[in-house]
């Protein structure tokens, strides 16, 4: 029996393009029987993909609803917000070619059924996205960059130095910082505070002597919180009851927080967040690489790697198959390496 209403939210966060094109086929038939739909999503192209009208929320308040007919991407966005659409990524500074050795590079790396002779660098002061679709390696080499996995073949190089990764936390201490995709399994503990999650690297190094330096911890957090306009009734409510954009806030401030980062590895740091929270870590991602760090980012939002990157690899079946500038980056070029056009596979 079909359900009269059914509410689906954020349904597509961890689906490949496959199974999203399942999904909605399945809603429109039941849309076509009579049942209701109310669909929550963050992905413009989903919403004029599958919807009828279209209710837009900031703030916990109702600021518009009716046909979506008549709205483009870029005015959602604008109602979402409160602002213009084109101040959701910041500008993007000029750049010069520079001889400086790379924070972090994989030479002709491979892994196991995943990754074969791949070969990247990540500059200071760079954003350089990691493209290409869905399951396609991207996650891969986050992890491998990020010290939760370790090459089958292949060399991690650390600003220069031949380097073996046993776990994260080895990594850390090279000074490289990871947000992984899935931040209610993996990078917050959900029944901690806000204080604690955000402390939770830096937290050894804020502290002198091996003493616990409560007050330093505090002022660090409090600053934090307020930099990123993170809600919450004070630094010390659980990460849970927060939403989930604000949670992912924390998840990202936590790196604002860590003294020594020179490395910084987002793996698709926006996935499931409002528009609204997106301009602000978006904000602070571009603040660290302008202050010097090294930043790799992977995603599978297409217009968030040309708004955020300053480079662009793509990788295909586990191969890099193309490097593309920020100026030659298009949705469009981006797209012909991701398919494999020229893989040589």
């Amino acid at each position: 029996v079909a359900p009269t209403l059914l509410i689906l939210d954020e349904p597509t966060s961890s689906l490949e393009s496959p199974q999203v094109a399942l999904l909605f086929a399945a809603v429109r038939r039941l849309s076509d029987i009579g049942t209701a739909v109310i669909f929550v999503s963050h992905r413009m192209d989903e919403l004029f993909a599958l919807c009828d009208r279209v209710l837009v929320m900031r703030d916990g308040s109702q600021v518009e609803f009716g046909p979506l007919a008549g709205h483009t991407s870029k005015s959602l966005v604008e109602s979402m917000v409160g602002r213009e659409s084109s101040t959701l990524y910041p500008e993007r500074p000029e750049l010069q070619n520079t001889n400086e050795t790379a924070e972090i590079e994989l030479r002709s790396v491979s892994l196991s059924g995943h990754l074969h002779d791949v070969s990247l660098a990540f500059q200071p002061g760079r954003i350089t996205a990691i493209a290409g679709l869905e399951g396609h390696g991207q996650g891969e080499i986050a992890e491998l960059l990020a010290g939760a996995r370790r090459p089958s073949k292949g060399t991690v190089v650390v600003r220069g130095r031949s380097t073996t990764f046993r776990s994260p936390r080895a990594a850390v201490r090279k000074g490289i910082g990871y947000v992984p995709p899935n931040r209610r399994l993996d990078g917050l503990l959900l029944d901690k505070s806000v204080s604690a999650n955000a402390i939770l690297a830096a937290s050894p190094r804020l502290s002198t002597l091996a003493v616990h330096n409560a007050r330093k911890e505090r002022s660090a957090v409090t600053k934090l919180v307020q930099r990123l306009a993170v809600k919450a009734s004070s630094i010390h409510q659980s990460v849970i009851e927060l939403s989930g954009g604000n949670q992912q806030k924390v998840l990202v401030g936590r790196w604002l927080i860590y003294p020594g980062l020179r490395v910084l590895v987002l793996n698709d740091p926006t996935r499931g967040v409002d528009v609204g929270s997106r301009a602000q870590i978006y904000r602070v991602i571009r603040e660290l690489a302008d202050s010097g760090v090294a930043v790799a980012l992977v995603s599978t939002d297409m217009q968030e790697i040309l708004g955020l990157s300053d480079d662009t690899y793509v990788v295909y079946a586990g191969r890099v198959t193309g490097y593309l500038t920020a100026s030659e980056a298009t949705e469009s070029a981006i797209m012909h390496y991701a398919m494999g056009v020229d893989a040589n596979v």
